[in-house]
């Protein structure tokens, strides 16, 4: 990771060199760019496999963190709507995978379809389920007929189904998208078994 972090720090000191030329600088800046995208790769990659990180609240902090960096470049605001205190409560590493997978197809689709100006990030903690719902202000589609982004949609409402949840999307053009993600919340307890989320 230290050298990949070295290599783009480098690409873009040398994307601003006086001397660059027209035809060197978009492939400078490529470099720069792939170097990004292979860090944010492997994060996620020590995030997903990281035992100590199955719990809602690491969870819930990993997908804010993300939403910053991810919409930092486009200027795109965020509001986030989420409880004061989140619950530590256990969320096996399939869960937490599926979700996360799931809400940053959303996020890449509200950026890449919908050009939003902003979008919201809300979460509601039911007795027994958890709510996360992906909001933005952009141009809208018609889910039953467009087609633009509807295997990320598919791929969203697959990954949830994988762990016992529901992909709700509702939209209308000029009316920006809201995506919400439903999981059930079953915990169990007794002398010999944890509290868990699944």
């Amino acid at each position: 990771c230290a050298n990949l972090t070295k290599m783009g720090i480098q690409a873009d000191q040398l994307g601003r060199q006086p001397g660059m030329t027209a035809e060197a600088q978009p492939l400078v800046q490529g470099m720069a760019d792939s170097t990004r995208e292979m860090l944010q790769s492997m994060d996620e990659i020590v995030w997903a496999i990281n035992p100590r990180n199955d719990t809602l609240k690491r969870a819930v902090n990993y997908l804010i963190h993300y939403t910053r960096d991810f919409l930092r470049p486009s200027g795109i605001a965020y509001h986030l709507d989420l409880p004061v205190n989140l619950p530590d409560l256990p969320l096996s590493t399939e869960v937490r995978h599926n979700l996360f997978m799931a809400f940053k197809e959303a996020l890449n689709n509200a950026v890449k379809h919908g050009q939003p100006r902003s979008i919201r990030l809300a979460l509601v903690i039911l007795p027994r389920a958890l709510k996360l719902t992906v909001e933005d202000d952009g141009c809208g589609f018609t889910p039953a007929t467009s087609r633009d982004g509807a295997d990320g949609l598919d791929n969203m409402r697959q990954r949830l189904e994988t762990v016992g949840g529901k992909c709700r999307v509702a939209s209308a053009p000029g009316q920006g998208t809201r995506v919400t993600f439903q999981l059930p919340l079953q915990i169990q307890t007794g002398p010999d078994t944890p509290n868990r989320v699944y």
